[in-house]
């Protein structure tokens, strides 16, 4: 079923506005390198699967959200906590090649009559889970797939 006018416009209004309702990104002492990262996964999620059907807003905000508040901002604050290389700094180039491989299964595996929508997306991470590279640093431990 397709995603109503409405929702649509809400959506893409969070998602064009995400970097202003992180201000925890602010206070962290290499916060540009988390406001350019922030951007770099927008502007990847806007160009989205690169051929005539696009992410829906819900699933562009899905994947933003999750990736900051799931990944980064624990990140931030692992950084916070200790003097060595910054977690932000190792995972960058992870965080944005697990964006990459979400988006390029989600292209291959969900059917052209079918919207690219954030269930969508929740159905390829689960599947996808253990070749996520930012899955193997266990920021949530160990994977049971319940099947």
């Amino acid at each position: 079923m397709p995603m109503t006018i409405e929702f649509e416009k809400i959506y893409t209004q969070l998602f064009e506005s995400t970097t202003e309702f992180y201000p925890s990104a602010f206070w962290f002492p290499e916060n540009q390198k988390i406001l350019n990262l922030l951007k770099e996964i927008k502007s990847k999620l806007r160009d989205g699967i690169n051929d005539e059907r696009k992410l829906r807003p819900d699933a562009k905000y899905f994947l933003l959200v999750n990736a900051y508040h799931l990944i980064i901002l624990p990140l931030m604050i692992a950084d916070l906590n200790k003097l060595s290389i910054s977690y932000i700094e190792q995972q960058q180039g992870n965080i944005l090649k697990d964006l990459d491989t979400i988006l390029k299964l989600v292209k291959e595996t969900i059917p052209e009559d079918e919207e690219l929508s954030g269930h969508q997306v929740m159905r390829v991470i689960d599947k996808s889970w253990n070749d996520l590279e930012v899955t193997k640093i266990s920021l949530w431990g160990q994977y049971d797939k319940f099947d």
